[in-house]
């Protein structure tokens, strides 16, 4: 794929570049892309990326998304699909 991620095996949807703590996280549903990584220079970069090839509106930190909550846990990012 373009801009160095691959696609998980697991989704068609979830797609990883890096490793480490530069570890970046794409995750794509529909007409939303959603851009994780420990280090926000990191997600900063690649939206500016994607800016360059696709209109992009930037809502900040997440927090829930399709009913999973979503939180950076010191040097953890943390997906919960529990009940809200």
């Amino acid at each position: 794929m373009e801009f160095g991620f691959q696609k998980l095996d697991s989704s068609e949807c979830v797609f990883v570049e890096g490793n480490g703590s530069q570890k970046g996280v794409l995750m794509v549903c529909i007409n939303d892309l959603i851009t994780m990584s420990l280090i926000n220079e990191t997600v900063d970069k690649k939206k500016g990326l994607l800016g360059h090839k696709f209109q992009v509106e930037d809502l900040r930190n997440l927090q829930y998304y399709l009913e999973i909550k979503l939180k950076r846990r010191g040097d953890q990012m943390v997906l919960n699909h529990g009940a809200y």
